[in-house]
């Protein structure tokens, strides 16, 4: 590179024209995607493989996903997790609803200054290829843009891990033994090594639509969100609909703590100011997918910190 060069230059992926690229390529032919020879408009850079930084062609098109499958849609799926649909309760059940309020206080100042030192950072010029890495590397350093890029890997990893057991639960606690959805010996076998084939499959899914490309995983994103979507306001019309009764939530069959003491159904009083006040504080008990271990504050905590 030229020694008069003083725009800070940064390193751009080889172009896909070997036999990997051409077989990804391929594979997302059969899912609808696009398998014409287009070449991409090239972005100016030097003759040792280098682009300067912020230097971008303004004609170049098919590279964005739009505002909403492209980032409404991923971002509120990160929010509107497993955490939400599973752990809450068990949160504000053991911890009492004003730990977790601080508890969901403290993730989201956290998250504050996370989106306001991204900002910051994107603002100062145009974003090529590499996300975190590329923004961070630019801005602190290779060192500290390679160690916070692999970090931010390893979480992504742990959240998709998260999300998939999450899931898993889920499909278990409805069509397993004693679900809601099945009836009686049409169920899905339940077991550890059933729910790590579950998880399987289920992680299997989501590497074919990443090697497909970002425009199935737009897509799938906004099917997933429109599902959440729907759980959600179904949770708010069940609220609303049903009132208090002691012969509609079955206690889990794994629950053995809770069957060998009273009925097989949960009590639910639905809106209830007393209800609300016996939340308020801490009331710690037994977990029975522990083998009803006796749960104290840090257990409520570590769930509540993927928020």
């Amino acid at each position: 590179m030229s020694s008069n060069t003083d725009q800070e230059t940064a390193p751009i992926a080889a172009p896909r024209n070997g036999s990997a690229g051409s077989v990804f390529r391929s594979f997302g032919s059969l899912f609808g995607g696009n398998n014409s020879d287009t070449t991409r408009p090239q972005t100016p850079q030097s003759g040792d493989g280098y682009v300067e930084f912020g230097m971008q062609n303004p004609e170049r098109s098919g590279r964005t996903l739009g505002t909403f499958a492209g980032v409404f849609s991923p971002v509120a799926l990160s929010m509107f997790s497993a955490l939400v649909f599973i752990r809450v309760g068990y949160i504000v059940g053991n911890a009492g609803l004003y730990i977790t309020l601080l508890q969901f206080l403290i993730a989201y100042g956290i998250l504050l200054f996370t989106v306001a030192s991204v900002c910051a950072i994107s603002t100062n010029g145009a974003i090529e290829g590499g996300g975190v890495y590329f923004m961070i590397s630019r801005t602190l350093g290779v060192e500290f843009g390679g160690s916070i890029g692999t970090l931010f890997f390893f979480a992504n990893v742990v959240g998709s891990a998260m999300a998939i057991t999450g899931c898993t639960e889920a499909i278990m606690d409805n069509f397993g033994p004693g679900g809601h959805f099945v009836s009686d010996g049409a169920t899905l076998p339940d077991g550890d090594w059933w729910r790590f084939l579950t998880s399987s499959i289920i992680n299997t899914c989501q590497l074919l639509v990443c090697l497909v490309g970002a425009a199935l995983f737009a897509k799938t994103s906004v099917l997933i969100l429109g599902t959440v979507t729907i759980s959600l306001l179904a949770t708010y019309i069940s609220f609303l609909s049903l009132s208090g009764t002691n012969d509609t939530i079955p206690v889990p069959l794994q629950n053995t703590y809770y069957n060998e003491t009273s009925s097989h159904f949960l009590p639910y009083t639905g809106l209830s100011a007393n209800t609300l006040s016996d939340n308020l504080g801490e009331q710690y008990g037994h977990d029975y997918t522990s083998n009803n271990k006796m749960v104290d504050f840090a257990t409520p905590s570590v769930c509540c910190s993927p928020a």
